[in-house]
């Protein structure tokens, strides 16, 4: 059966946000701008350079190449991520998140021609075979209802990669009933999903919609500093919590940030390694 490349399908979702298409556009493009002004100091090409996209989608090969992006990324952060861990819980949290990775880097990279769902999928199963405990089961299941999304489709474009963001946020909020604000990584999930949705509704590139969600994961991430965690183990010591940025929402940020990188979002020369 031939593989479909896969187009704008979310149109009808769009209708609740009750915002213009003008503010929207205008939103996606601002998000899009901040990330060209953005110098990458937490991310950096993959090993392989950036992707080269010929279209304004992106196929399983380059899905390949993005999911080692995070990888190599995740590799260079693992004291930061751990530190920020060590305030309130284990101190694991950035070995875990690279054995994690680390796994669906080999998995993925012996894959032929495969596929979004099954670049993402595999990334999916090594987060929940290889990521002990609460957190492992989170990422896992944002990369398998982000892989789902991508049912059929041999190519996605921006559309497809809004929905998926969205099915991807949506399920971590069901498993692990958060919402923005908790000192989660929804803090990072939500408003990487909202300029993805604005960047769909804009019609920009998927590179410069994946900049986009960037920049909003980011700025996401670094509002947890001051917040005080109400979910998990660290609710327990919510003192200690305050003025420690969130490990999951940071890991959210460094992994759309190495993506936008690999993908050559808005200036892809400026990107050096670690």
């Amino acid at each position: 059966m031939a593989r479909t490349v896969c187009h704008h399908s979310g149109h009808r979702r769009l209708r609740h946000l009750g915002v213009s298409r003008r503010c929207r556009h205008e939103a996606a493009v601002r998000l899009a701008g901040a990330w060209r002004r953005h110098s990458i100091r937490h991310s950096c090409c993959s090993r392989g350079g950036p992707v080269k996209v010929a279209t304004d989608r992106l196929t399983g090969t380059d899905w390949q190449r993005l999911v080692i992006a995070a990888a190599d990324v995740i590799d260079g952060h693992v004291d930061e991520l751990s530190g920020l861990d060590a305030a309130v819980g284990d101190g694991d949290h950035g070995i875990n998140v690279a054995t994690a990775l680390g796994h669906a880097r080999r998995e993925v990279a012996q894959l032929d021609d495969p596929t979004p769902m099954i670049v993402l999928s595999v990334a999916a199963g090594s987060f929940f075979e290889e990521m002990a405990g609460a957190a492992g089961a989170l990422f896992g299941s944002f990369f398998r209802s982000f892989a789902l999304s991508f049912a059929g489709c041999s190519a996605i474009g921006t559309a497809q990669l809004a929905d998926a963001i969205e099915a991807g946020t949506e399920m971590v909020a069901r498993r692990g009933k958060a919402h923005a604000g908790d000192k989660t990584m929804m803090d990072a999930l939500v408003p990487a999903a909202e300029a993805g949705r604005a960047a769909a509704i804009a019609d920009i590139p998927i590179a410069a919609a994946l900049g986009a969600t960037a920049v909003a994961a980011r700025r996401g991430a670094t509002s947890t500093t001051m917040m005080a965690a109400s979910l998990g183990r660290a609710r327990y010591a919510e003192d200690k919590s305050v003025g420690v940025q969130d490990p999951g929402a940071t890991t959210v940020a460094l992994i759309f940030e190495a993506w936008a990188a690999a993908a050559g979002a808005e200036g892809e020369g400026d990107c050096e390694p670690l």
